[in-house]
């Protein structure tokens, strides 16, 4: 989990909502905010609307689902998602709704329960990253979700809301709402302990342009100054996806991305089960740790040290070519052979600027942990990361002898930058010659 760096006199404050995250107060304004993260934002937003769709429908989409004596908490059905776009979201066809629902999968949005298949229209079991609280989370994603909480909210309670028709110097402004009025509003709910806090928060989705003054001639203030929720993300329909599919990258450091041919020991995947009475029965959900690499199912199930024979490239385009298994094939060294790595690997250091939406790499691994996955397009990338190579040294800190949940934390301390010491197999740097 993150390690908040509390430190005032740096000029940071604290974004606050639902996901504690300190962030730097930014060095830009909304004018100048990044049109690829405007788009990750827009496809973050989607997803929770439809999120609170699967939960809030009749019967709920999203429940607790039993297979083979196992549950699988808060998860949904592939199929069943297929039908209800069809039928809520103007969606013309089962291709087009898995096409839709597939793109959230590759932007992290949701993934299968044990992160081993892509989306399919079948009967398998898939989840929001929002709801195991597997999503990585940068300070844009963190304000795109709350920015859209605060909105829904807002909309649901009706005449008590603070959005409404307001008029300003002769014009009239629908669902309008005075920066007091919402500083006041996130004080009294418990969103924000101070007054500070909430104008902080006004300022931070204002920076995003989830939030605008009505003529865009002020910053976010605790005045009598009308404000309302940026349109293009209120009238956004699943049905946008289709536009943006092909704009930002986001493969991130908690995805997983499954591959044809991979041979996992995971328990036996959720397809439709012979009798329905094995299916549905309530349980209570696993307290996780927030950020964790890899499927939180089979974190207590499977070895992984011991992955696929053979890796093809992904369906979506964002696995590097070359798999672990292939660069590791005949090398599965434990931590203690490693302690002296001089004669089989060769130490390198890798400084890696993470993005919006994270470093760009999966890692893998009991101890010592491995990098399985790197995206060709991300920071890790840039940085000369490779698959296949161990995890010696993070930020300082010993890992070799560490699993991959555990250095995913470490790794996750600092969102925004990484420094690794990684041993290079030898027949790896001479395969690469």
């Amino acid at each position: 989990m993150f390690s908040p760096n509390n430190n005032s006199q740096n000029g940071e404050r604290k974004s606050t909502g639902q996901i504690g995250l300190t962030v730097s107060k930014p060095q830009r304004s909304s004018s100048t905010a990044s049109l690829s993260n405007q788009v990750f934002g827009k496809i973050l937003i989607i997803g929770e609307k439809l999120r609170l769709s699967f939960h809030n429908c009749s019967p709920a989409m999203v429940k607790d689902r039993r297979y083979h004596l196992r549950m699988y908490p808060k998860c949904f059905v592939g199929s069943e998602a297929v039908d209800w776009l069809i039928k809520h979201g103007s969606v013309k066809d089962r291709p087009e709704a898995a096409a839709m629902l597939s793109i959230l999968q590759r932007h992290n949005v949701i993934h299968h329960v044990c992160d081993d298949h892509h989306f399919k229209d079948t009967y398998l079991f898939y989840r929001f990253r929002v709801d195991d609280s597997t999503l990585p989370l940068s300070r844009e994603t963190e304000l795109y979700i709350k920015g859209h909480q605060l909105c829904h909210e807002q909309t649901r309670l009706g005449n008590g809301s603070i959005m409404k028709l307001h008029n300003d110097f002769g014009a009239m402004y629908e669902k309008s709402f005075y920066g007091t009025q919402l500083v006041n509003w996130l004080v009294t709910s418990g969103k924000c302990s101070t007054r500070q806090e909430a104008i902080g928060l006004g300022k931070d989705l204002l920076e995003l342009d989830l939030i605008q003054h009505v003529t865009t001639e002020h910053h976010f203030k605790d005045e009598r100054l009308l404000y309302i929720f940026h349109p293009d993300f209120i009238q956004l329909k699943i049905i946008d996806l289709l536009e943006m599919h092909d704009r930002p990258r986001s493969l991130s450091l908690d995805t997983n991305m499954p591959t044809q041919n991979q041979k996992l020991l995971s328990p036996s995947q959720p397809v439709r089960p012979k009798s329905p009475q094995v299916m549905d029965v309530p349980v209570i959900a696993e307290n996780r740790p927030k950020f964790q690499i890899g499927s939180p199912e089979r974190e207590d199930s499977m070895n992984f040290t011991s992955e696929s024979d053979n890796e093809d490239v992904s369906s979506s385009g964002s696995q590097d070519v070359h798999g672990p298994s292939m660069l590791l094939a005949g090398f599965s060294p434990t931590a203690e052979e490693m302690k002296n790595p001089d004669a089989t690997c060769i130490r390198q250091t890798v400084k890696i600027l993470g993005d919006s939406v994270g470093f760009g790499f999966v890692v893998r691994g009991d101890g010592p942990s491995y990098v399985q996955t790197v995206d060709p397009s991300g920071p890790a990338a840039k940085a000369g990361l490779k698959t296949g190579q161990f995890l010696y040294f993070v930020n300082g800190e010993y890992v070799l002898n560490k699993a991959h949940v555990e250095v995913a934390h470490i790794i996750l301390r600092n969102p925004h930058q990484l420094t690794m010491d990684v041993l290079v197999p030898r027949h790896q740097v001479i395969k690469n010659r």
